[in-house]
């Protein structure tokens, strides 16, 4: 509160006067009138009351409110003069309290939580309770701060939620994602007396850092028969029984995003990947990928790759854990009927090929295996042997050499095709379609009810017929047969896990579309190849296959002899010049 004295000047011939005073002038009243805002009239008074003498007069006032603006009018009148009009006004303004004191913030420390890996700050400020401060507002932004939209805008008041012991006050602020923080604090009360918070002021900024760093911790095991499997769909990798050590020498562990990497892990398999921060940025998740060093590829997870979508996950809950197997060679595998090559036979059976992996390269049919020869002697089947009953030879074929124009001379002329995009209607009798570009078999070759023969005539027998039919691929139903005769190649397209039939070919057989298939890496998809029937490639077979971890057990390519596909060939390939037989030794 404030006092203050009013002066004007003596009216001659006045002795009465009348002074009011407003708290808004004529502009700033609500009504516009002067009069509606009087808070005090002295109504008429002689010239004594107001002290009148020797041309002046004076009005003594108190408890005018500090920060408040008054006005004032007077008027006159007397005996000898008549009422006067109201004076000009005048005014008087005190603000008579000190400015509350703007706090001194400062950040005495971070933490970072251990169960979510975010940042908790104390900040502190002096206590101005002796000052008169009541109350405070605290703000907290990432930093650089802009204060507008903020994690924390508090009112804190001593003793309610706030710690203030008369000489500091400290607030922490919670759950704050790792990074830099800035802060702020003002009084925004006082006590009325010590100080007035108008006008205010902020501390000046304090600022406070941690990036809470933690570390990715695992370990990887030996898993040679690929047994390892998922807790549950994303759940972490796990095997019944025992496993083994086995890191790959050079294998790495990198933390996404950000590259953080161990690039060397241990002996024992362990490795942590160090410094990761809990989530940058902000509301990403992360990878964690297992880069197995020379011939070793992981089986569970099948990506090496596990995923934590969750920030606050880093660390995980419990370490990670990988399983590795290491590769093995492809190879393929026979079941019945006799296998031939004008050349080498190759097929390395792994050493991991046991229990119902059985490691023999021809396996037995419905009764005997079959004899394996080759024009060169030169045959090698890894760890495993060429059968139970090691039937084994080095033989040259002399015989003539029945290629598509010699079948297509022995037959009647067949009904033509435009494509190969499903099985022809009727799907039996004999058909040929002629290309001048690779040709594609496509759309549903599923059951085939009867005997089928097509001829695929390219005009340059460097073109292929390419397999790539709907699932589950060409299957024969008791009673039918599929039979393809080309002067081209055969490939097989990559997907494709099953083609039943008999498959003549001037060119090549090749298992795969491109230089090599069998493995999705993305999915971790194993696509082995069966084939059923008989394959006859007189250009040679070019089987590029290869189920990466699979190949531990499961050979890429498994051609099956089916003794039942010979009586339903057509007829024209049943004459005596040429006997189809299964041959016993």
């Amino acid at each position: 509160m404030y006092d203050t004295t009013w002066y004007f000047n003596e009216s001659a011939g006045a002795n009465e006067y009348q002074f009011v005073v407003s708290n808004h002038n004529s502009a700033t009243c609500p009504s516009s009138n002067f009069f509606d805002c009087v808070v005090y009239s002295s109504g008429w008074q002689p010239s004594a009351f107001f002290s009148c003498a020797g041309g002046s007069c004076n009005l003594p006032m108190t408890g005018f409110t500090s920060g408040t603006r008054y006005y004032s009018l007077v008027q006159a009148r007397g005996l000898s003069c008549p009422l006067s009009s109201w004076s000009n006004e005048q005014n008087v303004f005190e603000d008579c309290y000190l400015a509350c004191p703007a706090p001194i913030l400062s950040s005495s420390g971070s933490t970072c939580d251990t169960g979510d890996t975010l940042v908790d700050i104390t900040w502190q400020w002096n206590d101005l309770a002796a000052s008169g401060a009541t109350s405070y507002r605290l703000q907290v932004d990432r930093a650089p701060a802009d204060w507008v939209i903020m994690p924390y805008n508090l009112v804190l008041t001593p003793g309610v939620n706030l710690t203030c012991n008369g000489v500091t006050c400290s607030y922490t602020t919670t759950d704050l994602n790792p990074g830099t923080w800035d802060a702020r604090v003002i009084v925004l009360t006082s006590d009325g007396i010590g100080c007035t918070v108008n006008p205010v002021g902020w501390s000046a900024t304090a600022s406070a850092s941690d990036a809470c760093l933690t570390q990715v911790t695992g370990q990887v095991f030996n898993d040679p028969f690929g047994e390892a499997l998922p807790a549950g769909f994303g759940g972490m990798c796990q095997l019944v029984g025992a496993s083994g050590v086995q890191p790959g020498a050079g294998s790495s562990v990198t933390v996404n995003p950000g590259g953080y990497v161990d690039p060397n892990i241990n002996l024992d398999g362990t490795f942590a990947v160090p410094a990761v921060p809990p989530n940058i940025p902000p509301g990403a998740g992360y990878t964690s990928a297992l880069d197995p060093a020379g011939d070793w590829a992981c089986t569970c997870p099948s990506t090496c790759l596990y995923s934590v979508d969750v920030p606050q996950d880093i660390p995980p809950d419990e370490a990670l854990r990988y399983y590795v197997s290491e590769i093995q060679d492809t190879w393929f595998q026979t079941v019945g009927g006799d296998v031939h090559a004008e050349g080498n036979i190759l097929s390395s059976i792994p050493a991991t090929c046991s229990g119902l992996c059985v490691p023999e390269f021809s396996l037995p049919g419905g009764d005997e295996v079959g004899v394996v020869t080759s024009s060169t002697g030169s045959v090698s089947f890894g760890s495993g042997s060429v059968s139970s009953q090691s039937w084994e030879a080095t033989s040259i074929y002399n015989g003539p050499r029945y290629l598509f124009d010699f079948w297509r001379k022995e037959t009647d002329t067949p009904t033509l095709l435009a494509d190969l995009d499903g099985r022809p209607s009727p799907p039996q009798g004999i058909y040929e379609i002629t290309s001048t570009s690779d040709l594609t078999l496509t759309g549903n070759w599923n059951n085939l009810p009867q005997e089928l023969t097509i001829f695929v005539n390219f005009s340059d027998p460097g073109y292929s017929l390419i397999l790539n039919p709907d699932n589950p691929g060409i299957t024969i139903n008791p009673g039918g047969l599929l039979t393809i005769i080309t002067n081209g190649n055969i490939r097989v397209a990559d997907t494709v896990t099953r083609v039943e039939g008999i498959f003549l070919t001037d060119g090549m057989f090749r298992s795969c579309v491109m230089d090599d298939c069998g493995y999705d890496i993305g999915t971790g998809t194993a696509y082995q190849l069966q084939v059923r029937g008989s394959v006859i490639a007189w250009g040679g077979f070019d089987l590029q296959r290869d189920l990466f971890v699979g190949n531990r057990t499961t050979p890429a390519e498994l051609f099956t002899y089916e003794p039942d596909f010979i009586p339903r060939l057509p007829e024209f390939m049943l004459r005596a010049l040429y006997t189809w037989e299964e041959v016993k030794p």
